[in-house]
């Protein structure tokens, strides 16, 4: 199962508050935040693109008057997938049947949260052989039951 994440990116301001982030990225301001459970295709909603950027005057103010004024300010509107497991966990473990095979997969929207804890606990794994304790929640097996 995967849900769609929206960015988009807009005239540079920084700042971050409420359920959409902005990160300067180059010239830009990335704004991004909402998931949306629509099916697995990559379809932008317009109307979601224009619910991040009211969103996102809480972190960068007023930088539009009417969501019609959009259209020239946004650039590189895109959707992607994030991806997520039926149980809401990730899976860090190694790929049943392929040996030297690992997968860190199905974070949501923690990938980022989650990423150096992740490749802490997955490097310790793949450079011992030894499943680290931590890591017993996120097995593939689990999935089976």
């Amino acid at each position: 199962m995967n849900g769609k994440g929206k960015a988009t990116a807009v005239r540079p301001r920084v700042g971050g508050r409420g359920r959409t982030v902005a990160s300067p990225i180059g010239t830009t301001t990335r704004i991004g935040g909402t998931m949306e459970l629509s099916g697995n295709n990559n379809r932008l909603d317009w109307r979601r693109v224009v619910a991040v950027a009211l969103a996102g005057r809480h972190c960068l103010g007023r930088w539009f008057d009417d969501p019609d004024d959009l259209v020239g300010l946004i650039r590189d509107a895109w959707v992607g997938e994030r991806p997520f497991l039926p149980d809401g966990l990730p899976v860090i473990d190694g790929v049943p049947g392929h040996v030297n095979a690992f997968a860190a997969t199905g974070h949501g929207m923690l990938g980022v949260t989650l990423g150096p804890v992740t490749g802490r606990r997955l490097t310790e794994y793949v450079l011992t052989g030894r499943r680290p304790e931590a890591l017993g929640p996120f097995r593939f097996d689990r999935l089976r039951r």
